[in-house]
């Protein structure tokens, strides 16, 4: 759980027992002063407390994965696509989230009915993603025939026994013990692939998201308000976060900023 998620927690978590409390003093004292000026100094101190939160800083070349690194990543799932269903899995959702962005949890929750195949369209579904609201992401025809390969020749092996192939309204994908994916068994897998890849830095799963939202601001490939609706982000000021990132992978700064000749 992130660190904005914990807080909202405690926070609701602290005003509902309060609130409970000043209902209970409501009930044996009646209404009294105290109780109003309870409310209101709650309110304040929780309203402080979301003032005082760290401001989102801008990501760093260190939450990416370069076209490099992302080059050996794929390289590697390619290379053990054909060894088994669940090595297609993975190349499957990790080239789904790295060219759409999405967060882990919403490509966990995805489900069968939320592809091309049934959305009779090159897009996929994110079905109440984050803050319960969802919305369609296109993608190419070239990852909309790599996910119905998947489905009709692939998934099957990975479905629990007692599963129907055509239940719509199972998951996409499931992990090698035949289970939904969830956001721990996809951190340790993206880990483990990354280590074998021979990419050093530690590979978590919102990688590939930060990846795809500066990779599509290299070359103007989105403009910021399409991004944004990719990202599924509720303010602009987020998608933002991706300019400085992308402008590095650009722009020759360092060339421009070195007055010296090679001696060495």
């Amino acid at each position: 759980m992130k660190r904005g998620d914990v807080e909202n927690t405690l926070h609701n978590m602290y005003w509902e027992t309060s609130i409970l409390t000043l209902i209970v003093v409501r009930l044996l004292y009646g209404p009294t002063p105290c109780v109003a000026i309870g409310v209101v100094t709650m309110k304040k101190e929780i309203e402080m407390a979301k003032m005082k939160r760290k401001p989102e800083s801008s990501v760093g070349l260190d939450r990416i994965l370069t076209p490099s690194e992302e080059g050996l990543f794929m390289d590697h799932l390619v290379s053990r696509m054909n060894e088994d269903a669940v090595s297609m899995t993975f190349y499957v959702i990790f080239e789904l989230m790295l060219l759409t962005g999405l967060r882990v949890t919403e490509a966990c929750k995805l489900r069968l009915k939320d592809t091309p195949r049934y959305l009779g369209a090159p897009a996929i579904r994110v079905f109440e993603g984050k803050g319960g609201k969802s919305r369609d992401v296109p993608i190419s025809k070239r990852l909309a025939k790599d996910i119905k390969m998947y489905i009709k020749q692939h998934r099957p092996a990975t479905l629990p026994a007692h599963f129907r192939v055509s239940d719509r309204t199972k998951r996409l994908f499931y992990s090698p013990l035949k289970k939904p994916f969830n956001r721990r068994t996809l951190a340790y897998h993206i880990g483990r692939i990354g280590e074998l890849a021979g990419i050093t830095k530690h590979l978590t799963p919102h990688m590939c998201r930060h990846t795809f939202a500066t990779m599509a601001l290299v070359g103007n490939k989105l403009k910021m308000h399409e991004l944004q609706m990719f990202m599924g982000h509720a303010k602009i000021t987020t998608t933002q976060l991706y300019i400085h990132t992308a402008m590095l992978l650009t722009e020759d700064y360092g060339e421009r900023l070195d007055r010296f000749e090679t001696v060495i």
